[in-house]
């Protein structure tokens, strides 16, 4: 039922103690399977170091996994792209998604969401020396580097903002943060919380504008209909209130320069 694609040969090895077990869809039952799909390339929030996958991303999946009742033999993390994570629950080859996913009224309608784990804000990543780029108001003439297939140039290239901004696209956002660091691109689009693990590698040569222009959730997207979401709803907000949702935050995105964004309400809004 499940893709058999682990992240460079790798089952991540989760650590944390059971918390609890129940008889929803995603919980550990006969099937004593869980495939997670990721954003494999996340700087702070999903990446490989050594042999083991880390991030705060990784550490929410780890969190909820294990709460519902599976075992680091059970589970599996794939990587899934962006533009294939509806299909993917839909089709049964992953059971959760933790990975950048926004919550949406349009995604609500293919998925559920449980969540949000972690609010951000859209900004602009540009180089350290560039003093051009203020904000979503300074792109015109300008390239501005797009992930094929995102809607954020849209945004950026609308009267709103620039719509004299030229948009390159690259497959990945990391390709595209590549383009800036190179000056093939003068700046790139995402969440801050995103920008700012690309900004902790490069602290000295890159930087997020921290002009902000819009608000997204990141939720956990599961299967439409899925019985778990106020389950999960539930062991996130006891994540968040223990205290460890601060200490992963902090060890995993607290290099990149951005202020400790306050903690969501999952579940509300």
């Amino acid at each position: 039922m499940h893709l058999n694609r682990l992240l460079a040969g790798v089952t991540a090895l989760l650590s944390l103690a059971l918390a609890g077990c129940t008889d929803d869809a995603v919980s550990a039952g006969p099937q004593r399977s869980l495939t997670i799909g990721i954003d494999a390339d996340a700087p702070g929030l999903a990446e490989l170091e050594g042999d083991q996958l880390v991030g705060f991303d990784i550490d929410v999946a780890r969190y909820v996994a294990t709460a519902l009742g599976w075992t680091e033999q059970e589970i599996e993390f794939v990587p899934v792209a962006p533009a294939d994570r509806e299909e993917s629950l839909q089709n049964g080859d992953v059971d959760l998604v933790v990975g950048t996913y926004r919550m949406t009224p349009e995604r609500s309608r293919l998925v559920d969401f449980a969540g949000p784990y972690v609010t951000a804000k859209q900004d602009l990543l540009v180089t350290f020396d560039n003093a051009g780029i203020t904000g979503p108001h300074s792109l015109d003439g300008r390239r501005l580097c797009s992930v094929r297939g995102s809607e954020d140039s849209a945004v950026l290239t609308s009267d709103r903002f620039s719509p004299g901004a030229r948009v390159v696209t690259r497959a990945s956002l990391r390709e595209c943060v590549d383009a800036v660091r190179d000056g093939d691109a003068g700046a790139v689009s995402a969440e801050d919380v995103v920008l700012s693990g690309f900004v902790a590698e490069e602290p000295q040569e890159l930087k997020v504008v921290e002009s902000p222009f819009a608000v997204h959730r990141f939720g956990i997207g599961l299967p439409k209909g899925s019985p778990d979401v106020a389950v999960v709803n539930d062991l996130l907000a006891e994540w968040i209130s223990s205290g460890n949702w601060r200490a992963s935050y902090v060890t995993h995105l607290g290099d990149g320069g951005l202020p400790l964004p306050r903690p969501p309400s999952p579940g509300i809004g």
